[in-house]
C-alpha cells in the first residue's frame, strides 16, 4: 500500500506533481494507493479532478482502488459535487482508506520469461490462470494480446523480461515489464500493438525505474458455471460481471 501525502496548496501545478508522482507507483503494482489530504491548506476545482483521473488510470491497471482520506469539509464538498466518489474511496482517516483499498485486493501471477520460450512461458500463464480461477470463454484475444506484448518486449527491449496476470472486478489485466527505457508510441497499422489497442479494452506503458511495463486490459472472463438438475421449486437467478 502506497501512501502519498498533499501539503500547502493544491493548485494545478501541485496537482500534475501529484498525478506524475501516482503514475509512478502505479508502475509498481501496488496493492493499493492512499492520499493524505489533511494538510491541504486551499485547492483549485480543476486540481481537485486530476485525483479522480489518477483513480480512473489506476482502475484500467493495475486495477487497484486509490482513497483520500482527512479531507477537510470544503474538499470534501467539493469531490462530492465532482462526483469523484464514483472513482476514489473517500474515507475519514487512513485505517479506512487503507481498508477501502485492500477490499479491491485480486488474485494476480507472476512469472520470468526466458528469451528464447518466453512466448511459450508466457501462453502457460495464461492457461494455468484460467484453470486456478475457474474462468471460461475463448481464450483467443487474451491468448494473442499475451503474444504480441511479450514477442515486442523480446524483439525490441533488453532483458529481463518479467509478466503479471491480474484478476479485477471488471477486467483481466496482463503485463510485460523489460529493461527497455522507450516507450512505444502509436501504433502502427497491423503491427503488433496495433492487434492489442483492436483487441484489448484499454493498454498504455508506465516507465519504470530500471525500464518499462507494457499493459493491456480485456473483458473479464465469465467464472465457471456449476451445473445440475433443475428444481421444481425456488427463483432461478443469474450474476455475472460488468464487463
Amino acid at each position: 500500500m502506497v501512501r502519498i501525502t498533499v501539503t500547502g496548496r493544491l493548485r494545478m501545478q501541485a496537482a500534475v506533481a501529484l498525478r506524475a508522482t501516482g503514475m509512478k507507483w502505479l508502475a509498481e503494482e501496488p496493492t493499493g494507493i492512499v492520499v493524505d489530504l489533511s494538510a491541504v491548506a486551499a485547492f483549485d476545482q480543476a486540481a481537485v479532478t486530476v485525483l479522480a483521473t489518477l483513480a480512473r488510470a489506476a482502475a484500467w491497471w493495475p486495477g487497484i482502488r486509490v482513497g483520500v482520506y482527512s479531507a477537510g469539509p470544503e474538499l470534501c464538498g467539493c469531490l462530492r459535487r465532482l462526483g469523484a466518489g464514483r472513482m476514489l474511496a473517500v474515507a475519514d482517516d487512513e485505517r479506512a482508506a487503507v481498508a477501502a483499498g485492500l477490499a479491491t485486493a485480486r488474485p494476480v501471477v507472476w512469472c520470468s520469461l526466458n528469451s528464447d520460450t518466453g512466448i511459450g512461458q508466457a501462453g502457460a500463464l495464461v492457461a494455468e490462470f484460467f484453470a486456478t480461477n475457474e474462468l471460461t470463454g475463448d481464450r483467443g484475444a487474451t491468448d494473442r494480446v499475451v503474444a504480441e506484448l511479450v514477442g515486442n518486449a523480446l524483439r525490441h527491449a533488453a532483458g529481463p523480461y518479467r509478466m503479471s496476470v491480474r484478476l479485477t472486478e471488471r477486467y483481466l489485466q496482463v503485463a510485460v515489464r523489460d529493461g527497455g527505457h522507450a516507450l512505444p508510441g502509436a501504433p502502427a497499422p497491423g503491427s503488433g500493438l496495433d492487434t492489442v489497442q483492436r483487441l484489448a479494452l484499454s493498454w498504455g506503458a508506465n516507465a519504470t525505474p530500471d525500464g518499462k511495463v507494457v499493459w493491456a486490459s480485456l473483458p473479464r472472463p465469465l467464472p465457471r458455471a456449476t451445473c445440475g438438475p433443475a428444481r421444481a421449486s425456488g427463483n432461478a437467478r443469474a450474476s455475472g460481471n460488468q464487463p
